[in-house]
């Protein structure tokens, strides 16, 4: 519904995309083909930006606000824990899921104390201009 023009874009890896310049009643939309760390800008406004993390699988969660999660129908077997947060690092741990019965995760903590924000280039590779021209 936004009356002002737009141009997501991403130039990461094999997930790159780019919009061309849009505003309503124009949409754009994207389908991500590879799994992996998307990061999405406006190649206008540089204020502006997005984080897509594209799964292979289909076992996921968001972590509840005191940090608990639960990931359902996940089958017996052994496999990688992976917690992450887009301003910190991420963890792992291995775990094995019994065939019968729930596991229980070991603690893991992510700190994002250090996170710097950069400011990033447009899809040129150039630096943003300070006139707004939109």
């Amino acid at each position: 519904e936004d009356p002002i023009f737009h141009n997501a874009f991403s130039v990461s890896g094999e997930n790159r995309f780019d919009l061309q310049l849009y505003k309503r009643p124009k949409t754009g939309s994207q389908i991500f083909q590879h799994p992996g760390l998307v990061r999405v800008y406006c190649n206008i406004h540089p204020q502006m930006s997005a984080v897509v993390l594209v799964r292979d699988n289909p076992y996921f969660t968001k972590a509840a606000a005191d940090g608990s999660f639960t990931i359902e129908g996940v089958p017996a077997g052994r496999y990688t824990l992976t917690a992450w947060h887009n301003k910190g690092d991420s963890v792992t741990q291995e775990i094995a899921i019994p065939a019968q019965g729930q596991l229980t995760a070991k603690p893991m903590s992510l700190d994002a104390s250090g996170f710097k924000p950069m400011p990033h280039k447009n899809k040129s590779g150039k630096d943003y201009s300070t006139e707004e021209k939109y």
